[in-house]
């Protein structure tokens, strides 16, 4: 789930809102990691077009 606001209760992760730093993010896996979970491709189509907006 995103949360854009930061306040939804339990774990999460921060990413900076900039294309380089989200391209980076994705391709080293690092969300995976920071949530110990594997991310769903619809997941990081979410976050992209959140950055266009």
């Amino acid at each position: 789930m995103i949360d854009t606001t930061g306040k939804k209760n339990g774990h999460g992760a921060y990413i900076q809102k900039s294309k380089e730093t989200f391209e980076k993010a994705k391709k080293n896996k690092a969300l995976a990691r920071a949530l110990e979970i594997e991310i769903p491709e619809e997941i990081y189509t979410q976050l992209e077009a959140m950055l266009d907006e």
